[in-house]
Protein backbone atom coordinates (compact mmCIF):
# COMPACT_ATOMS: atom_id res chain seq x y z
CA UNK A 1 0.00 0.00 0.00
CA UNK A 2 1.18 3.17 -1.17
CA UNK A 3 1.42 5.75 1.97
CA UNK A 4 2.64 10.32 1.42
CA UNK A 5 6.23 9.26 1.02
CA UNK A 6 6.35 5.58 2.17
CA UNK A 7 5.13 1.99 1.55
CA UNK A 8 3.42 -0.37 3.57
CA UNK A 9 4.57 -3.80 3.04
CA UNK A 10 2.50 -6.78 4.88
CA UNK A 11 2.75 -4.85 8.70
CA UNK A 12 6.03 -3.09 8.01
CA UNK A 13 6.14 0.71 6.41
CA UNK A 14 9.38 1.66 4.83
CA UNK A 15 10.68 5.37 2.92
CA UNK A 16 10.25 4.97 -0.33
CA UNK A 17 13.43 6.51 -0.81
CA UNK A 18 14.80 3.44 1.51
CA UNK A 19 12.97 0.80 -0.73
CA UNK A 20 14.04 2.20 -4.12
CA UNK A 21 17.27 2.06 -2.60
CA UNK A 22 17.17 -1.61 -1.72
CA UNK A 23 15.59 -2.93 -4.68
CA UNK A 24 18.52 -0.63 -6.85
CA UNK A 25 21.22 -2.70 -4.84
CA UNK A 26 19.64 -6.34 -5.43
CA UNK A 27 19.00 -5.01 -9.18
CA UNK A 28 15.23 -5.84 -9.20
CA UNK A 29 13.24 -4.25 -11.33
CA UNK A 30 10.33 -1.68 -10.28
CA UNK A 31 8.94 -2.04 -14.24
CA UNK A 32 6.08 -4.45 -14.54
CA UNK A 33 3.93 -4.64 -17.84
CA UNK A 34 1.14 -6.51 -18.72
CA UNK A 35 -0.94 -8.14 -21.98
CA UNK A 36 -4.46 -8.85 -21.77
CA UNK A 37 -5.60 -11.92 -23.86
CA UNK A 38 -9.34 -12.10 -24.44
CA UNK A 39 -11.12 -14.93 -24.32
CA UNK A 40 -11.89 -17.06 -27.63
CA UNK A 41 -14.73 -15.15 -29.73
CA UNK A 42 -17.63 -16.71 -30.68
CA UNK A 43 -18.10 -15.26 -33.97
CA UNK A 44 -19.63 -16.58 -37.58
CA UNK A 45 -18.18 -14.64 -40.17
CA UNK A 46 -20.17 -16.31 -42.89
CA UNK A 47 -23.61 -16.08 -40.88
CA UNK A 48 -22.02 -12.40 -39.53
CA UNK A 49 -23.84 -13.73 -36.41
CA UNK A 50 -21.95 -13.49 -32.21
CA UNK A 51 -19.60 -11.08 -30.68
CA UNK A 52 -16.68 -10.90 -33.51
CA UNK A 53 -14.15 -8.38 -30.93
CA UNK A 54 -13.72 -7.38 -27.18
CA UNK A 55 -13.05 -4.12 -27.75
CA UNK A 56 -9.78 -4.16 -29.68
CA UNK A 57 -8.42 -0.44 -30.90
CA UNK A 58 -5.13 0.85 -32.40
CA UNK A 59 -2.96 3.94 -31.35
CA UNK A 60 -0.28 5.25 -31.15
CA UNK A 61 1.50 7.85 -29.06
CA UNK A 62 4.98 9.50 -29.56
CA UNK A 63 6.08 12.05 -27.08
CA UNK A 64 9.77 14.23 -27.34
CA UNK A 65 10.49 14.61 -24.23
CA UNK A 66 13.27 17.30 -22.36
CA UNK A 67 14.82 15.58 -19.17
CA UNK A 68 16.79 18.17 -17.53
CA UNK A 69 19.82 15.61 -15.62
CA UNK A 70 20.36 17.55 -12.85
CA UNK A 71 17.14 18.26 -11.11
CA UNK A 72 14.87 15.64 -12.80
CA UNK A 73 12.61 18.02 -14.45
CA UNK A 74 10.52 16.98 -17.39
CA UNK A 75 8.64 18.80 -19.69
CA UNK A 76 7.26 17.07 -22.91
CA UNK A 77 7.89 19.51 -25.82
CA UNK A 78 5.71 18.16 -28.55
CA UNK A 79 3.29 15.06 -28.75
CA UNK A 80 1.39 12.46 -31.07
CA UNK A 81 -1.16 10.66 -30.63
CA UNK A 82 -2.95 8.61 -33.21
CA UNK A 83 -6.52 6.43 -32.74
CA UNK A 84 -8.09 4.54 -35.32
CA UNK A 85 -11.63 5.52 -33.33
CA UNK A 86 -13.84 4.13 -36.11
CA UNK A 87 -16.76 5.96 -36.67
CA UNK A 88 -17.22 8.38 -34.12
CA UNK A 89 -20.54 9.46 -32.39
CA UNK A 90 -18.78 12.54 -30.59
CA UNK A 91 -15.32 13.19 -31.64
CA UNK A 92 -14.69 16.25 -28.99
CA UNK A 93 -15.18 13.45 -26.66
CA UNK A 94 -13.04 10.76 -28.07
CA UNK A 95 -10.05 13.45 -28.24
CA UNK A 96 -10.91 14.23 -24.61
CA UNK A 97 -11.16 10.63 -23.58
CA UNK A 98 -7.81 10.26 -25.45
CA UNK A 99 -5.95 13.13 -23.91
CA UNK A 100 -7.03 12.29 -20.81
CA UNK A 101 -5.88 8.66 -21.22
CA UNK A 102 -2.33 9.98 -22.44
CA UNK A 103 -1.92 12.31 -19.29
CA UNK A 104 -3.03 9.01 -17.02
CA UNK A 105 -0.22 7.02 -18.98
CA UNK A 106 2.35 9.83 -18.72
CA UNK A 107 1.46 10.58 -14.73
CA UNK A 108 2.38 6.59 -14.43
CA UNK A 109 5.77 6.30 -16.44
CA UNK A 110 6.66 9.47 -14.29
CA UNK A 111 5.72 8.61 -10.79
Amino acid sequence: MFLPNRVRVGNQDISFDDLTGQEFMKRLSLLATGHYKSPEDQYDPIAMTGQPHRNYVYGAAVAEVVVDTLTGEKRVTRLDLLHDAGKSLNPALDLGLLEGGFIQGLGWVTT
